[in-house]
């Protein structure tokens, strides 16, 4: 299962882990896996040439986007952007991928 956490703090996104592989086929014919995989890698590009000095980019075992300026707006609606997108697979596949929601202090 593809596991992400969202940890929000004053309503702005602070951070997001993404971990785990979604499983709902083969290698190489796992659709879920392939659309999390566009949506999460488009938006670390976008991130990347964007808002770089915004966010700090982990991409190892798990990709870890963590936000160093929560008042940047562009990289703020780049990351909704993201968990809309992965919100709309998780409704038509929630056996695959789950979304958490955290709020830090």
């Amino acid at each position: 299962m593809v596991r992400v956490c969202v940890v929000s703090k004053n309503e702005e996104v602070k951070k997001i882990t993404v971990s785990g592989h979604a499983g709902s086929a083969r290698k190489g014919e796992d659709l879920v896996c392939a659309g999390v995989s566009s949506v999460v890698f488009g938006t670390l590009n976008a991130l990347d040439k964007l808002t770089s000095e915004s966010v700090d980019l982990k991409v190892g075992q798990h990709i870890v986007i963590e936000v160093l300026n929560l008042l940047d707006e562009k990289c703020q609606l780049i990351l909704q952007t993201m968990l809309i997108q992965l919100a709309t697979i998780e409704e038509q596949y929630s056996s695959y991928i789950e979304i958490k929601q955290e709020v830090s202090s």
